[in-house]
């Protein structure tokens, strides 16, 4: 019987050893498994894999070779924390803001908008998505952010504890991934009203990012109004 082991040997003494260590997707270090016919898995220590198989690899291409195997055993889960935080960038008076993507719902343009009487200027209108019957909001005050010239054409539409709502904005940027490496917490120095408001920063380009909390933004005195008209 042949050895599943001696058939990798054969097609590894084949390889290109220089074109190997030079591929971004290496196989090394995935073979510290070995199947082999009949008998399940077998564990190859790397030491004995490189002996076994690149025995003429310099050291500068077995340190190479042991960096991607340490890559490839990583658990996926570091992967998957390193980009578990994805933003919708949007831009209000000049500034940029990230919404957590777990909290909309969706991207619209404005085309018709019913002002609502006796409203605070906050509340820009309502407008009717597909037979639901939304308020849109304006969030520039509460943010200390200049607010447009003109009426809000675009809108992203939000859903948190329960509330549904669209939130005006200048411009919707772009969908960022971050780690949670890149987010820090909110500078001691920004203003008391606006603090609450954020759950950390980031960089974003030659800017900073400030992160919305819309649990928190959603529940201000001053933006939710529960008076009957």
């Amino acid at each position: 019987m042949i050895r599943q082991a001696d058939k990798i040997s054969e097609s590894i003494s084949e390889l290109n050893l220089a074109a190997l260590v030079e591929s971004e997707q290496s196989t090394a270090g995935m073979l510290s498994i070995v199947k082999i016919d009949g008998e399940g898995e077998k564990e190859i220590g790397l030491k004995s894999f490189f002996e076994r198989y690149c025995p003429n690899a310099s050291a500068a291409e077995l340190a190479i070779f042991r960096q991607r195997a340490a890559m490839l055993q990583a658990p996926l889960e570091t992967f998957q924390e390193e980009a578990s935080n994805s933003l919708a960038v949007i831009r209000l008076g000049g500034e940029y803001f990230g919404i957590r993507l777990e909290v909309v719902r969706e991207f619209i343009q404005i085309s018709a908008m019913t002002p609502v009487p006796c409203c605070p200027s906050h509340i820009l209108g309502n407008l009717n998505l597909r037979g639901e019957i939304m308020t849109v909001m304006g969030i520039h005050d509460y943010l200390n952010v200049a607010s447009p010239q003109r009426a809000a054409e675009k809108a992203i539409v939000i859903e948190v504890n329960g509330i549904v709502a669209g939130v005006a904005a200048d411009q919707v940027c772009d969908i960022v991934q971050l780690s949670q490496q890149q987010i820090s917490p909110v500078p001691a120095a920004t203003t008391s009203s606006r603090k609450s408001y954020f759950s950390g920063i980031a960089p974003y380009g030659e800017n900073v990012l400030g992160i919305l909390d819309f649990s928190k933004l959603i529940q201000a005195e001053r933006l939710v109004v529960n008076e009957a008209i």
